[in-house]
């Protein structure tokens, strides 16, 4: 059986090993992100929590532009096309 503060411990040294910090809540993580970054020179991005489709797939091309990462969208935007058709048919006949 693992510890909670033995868990902890091998979580925090492992942050070392991140290729990008998310921030997702700047008011709890931005000033240890900050610290990182000069201690360790790892690069961090602030990227609140999305709400929604749309803004979940902004948030993922946000993350992987942070990476440098060249990733299709393609299949996932049409998933969240679908999808939010779907969402505003239901919407519509509600109303």
């Amino acid at each position: 059986m693992i510890r909670q503060s033995e868990r902890k411990s091998k979580e925090i040294s492992q942050l070392p090993e991140a290729a990008l910090k998310l921030v997702v809540y700047p008011e709890l993580g931005l000033a240890l992100a900050e610290f990182l970054q000069e201690m360790l020179g790892q690069k961090y991005i602030i990227a609140s929590l999305p709400y929604g489709m749309q803004n979940l797939l902004k948030w993922l091309k946000k993350i992987a532009l942070s990476l440098d990462m060249q990733t299709d969208f393609t299949e996932l935007k049409k998933d969240v096309s679908y999808n939010q058709g779907k969402f505003d048919t239901a919407i519509f006949q509600l109303r």
